[in-house]
């Protein structure tokens, strides 16, 4: 399997090099200012990861032909600021102190520092929006990226208030991933599109698009919490769940054991944590069919972007974002 970076340098490496550098000058104006604050934008922007959303809204503007400005940059730039700025937030409410294999912000430079941070970037992808000129189109994307702001603080909230509830069914747990997730792929996709060519229609379309990867990718980043190992060194491993965080494979083995569930007597508990508790509740999911039943799922979402796909016109854009949905269904991690 190819990864998300081959992808990239086929057709669009130079449109995200410029992103890249969009978010570096963000560390460089700011060291006019604060030459601290500036070292520590620098190293979170300088490396913010996959850049899976802006790869989206950059293969999405080009479409239906190459579009005749940047908005579509600076759009795809709000967008991956958006993402950084979530993860952020969630690291520090998580008290997280790793992701991929880096420590987080709030574990580098404390939840306080990590938090205005956040703020700083959310507040930085607005202005990148506000770059676009005014025109009925650009204020449909304006209008979309204030939402999305709402959706993604809205699916944060969500997904803490809920920690240890047992009572949640899957249009519960979609409702959340939609807005914790969906919602930015979906506006990535949506506002690409209206960048480029795309008529309001084609431009839905992509909409849905987005909205069926983001939801297919948050499904499997949930599944792959599962894929490793229940026990490690004495300490839970399976993240969301030893935080109270019910996702599919979890609702899914709960409705389909509604007595007797090891699962439920772990989540009557919290926020206090049973080693034991959580050992039988997860062995007894990871030795079901939940997981095998929440890939189907996935599987689901992932034919629907395909569908959404084949409307557009052919193209080396079109088969990147073929490509990009393989590797987004094949991903271990």
């Amino acid at each position: 399997m190819r990864n998300y970076n081959s992808i990239k340098s086929n057709v669009i490496e130079k449109e995200l090099t410029i992103v890249s550098n969009n978010m570096i000058e963000i560390a460089e104006k700011e060291n006019t200012y604060s030459k601290e604050i500036s070292k520590i934008l620098f190293q979170l922007l300088s490396n913010s990861g996959k850049k899976i959303r802006p790869t989206i809204t950059l293969l999405s503007s080009n479409l239906w032909g190459e579009p005749e400005n940047q908005n579509n940059i600076e759009i795809a730039t709000a967008v991956e600021l958006l993402h950084v700025a979530t993860l952020l937030h969630d690291d520090t409410v998580d008290k997280a102190e790793s992701r991929r294999g880096k420590q987080t912000p709030s574990s580098l430079w404390g939840k306080e520092v990590a938090v205005l941070l956040g703020d700083y970037i959310f507040a930085y992808s607005a202005i990148f929006v506000s770059k676009l000129p005014a025109t009925e189109r650009n204020g449909t994307i304006v209008t979309k990226f204030a939402n999305t702001i709402v959706e993604l603080s809205r699916g944060e909230l969500t997904e803490f208030l809920e920690r240890g509830i047992s009572k949640i069914n899957k249009k519960t747990y979609f409702d959340r991933i939609y807005n914790k997730t969906g919602s930015l792929f979906k506006t990535a996709a949506f506002s690409g599109a209206l960048c480029g060519n795309a008529t309001e229609t084609q431009a839905n379309i992509m909409g849905d698009f987005g909205y069926n990867i983001g939801m297919a990718f948050q499904i499997q980043d949930d599944i792959i919490d599962f894929a490793s190992q229940s026990i490690i060194t004495g300490k839970p491993s399976i993240k969301d769940l030893s935080e109270g965080i019910v996702t599919l494979p979890s609702i899914i083995f709960m409705k389909d054991n509604p007595s007797d569930n090891p699962l439920i007597d772990f989540l009557n508990d919290f926020p206090q944590l049973s080693i034991e508790k959580y050992k039988k509740a997860t062995e007894s999911i990871l030795n079901s069919d939940s997981i095998k039943k929440s890939k189907l799922i996935v599987d689901k979402f992932i034919n629907k972007a395909l569908e959404n796909l084949k409307s557009t016109p052919n193209s080396k854009y079109k088969n990147s974002l073929f490509e990009l949905v393989q590797n987004i269904h094949d991903r271990e991690k």
